[in-house]
């Protein structure tokens, strides 16, 4: 037996009502919950109503609001959620470790120099204002032109650390000596983020919701 459009609807509309919006997750919550309730109607032979309720038990856990130390204490999201950009923020911090390690190893340990010309100057000063524009562009359409997903929660959480970083880089005049080495950080960040708004428009696309 297959479910009809509204009692899909009505899944749909509960996963949301939980506080689940990120169709990543919401959208495949759907289908593995219909799937389940159909199987539950057909082999126990109950309702829609009950069978949507004891499919539910099993959920109601992952559902619950919880907080996490790696995306920040003031981000509250359902537990399936959490735990999904809690995987892929570690992922990142433990990308940016490795990359942090092996620059310091190039410019310290190997005792390379980068000489900081006025053309050098110039291309560096260019390249932190490209990377300012785009991460602007991204966020005004990833927010005002596209659905919620977990990829659009971690550009939005990178984007402030990297405009921020931008802002000190322009505004300091003191870092003349450091600009290839700060602006290797900032570039290997802003990679990360847009990493992750290609798997947004992805996921996106997937879902044709575009």
């Amino acid at each position: 037996m297959k479910l009809t459009t509204e009692q899909i609807t009505i899944i749909s509309d509960y996963i949301d009502y939980c506080g689940i919006k990120e169709i990543d997750i919401k959208l495949e919550l759907v289908d593995h919950i219909s799937t389940q309730t159909e199987d539950a109607i057909i082999m126990d032979g109950f309702s829609f109503e009950e069978a949507l309720r004891k499919v539910m038990i099993n959920w109601y856990p992952l559902f619950t609001k919880e907080k996490s130390f790696h995306i920040g204490l003031f981000y509250t999201f359902p537990k399936i959620v959490m735990k999904k950009i809690e995987a892929r923020v570690k992922k990142t911090y433990l990308y940016l470790l490795i990359s942090f390690i092996l620059w310091t190893l190039l410019t310290f340990v190997l005792k390379l120099e980068f000489s900081i010309n006025e053309i050098t100057n110039s291309v560096v000063n260019f390249i932190s204002i490209a990377i300012g524009i785009a991460v602007v562009s991204i966020l005004i359409f990833i927010n005002f032109k596209t659905k919620p997903t977990t990829y659009r929660f971690l550009v939005n959480q990178s984007s402030p650390i990297l405009l921020f970083l931008l802002f000190i880089y322009a505004f300091d005049a003191e870092m003349n000596s450091l600009k290839i080495y700060f602006m290797a950080l900032v570039f290997v960040q802003f990679v990360f983020m847009c990493i992750n708004f290609k798997n947004h428009i992805k996921c996106i696309k997937k879902y044709h919701l575009a």
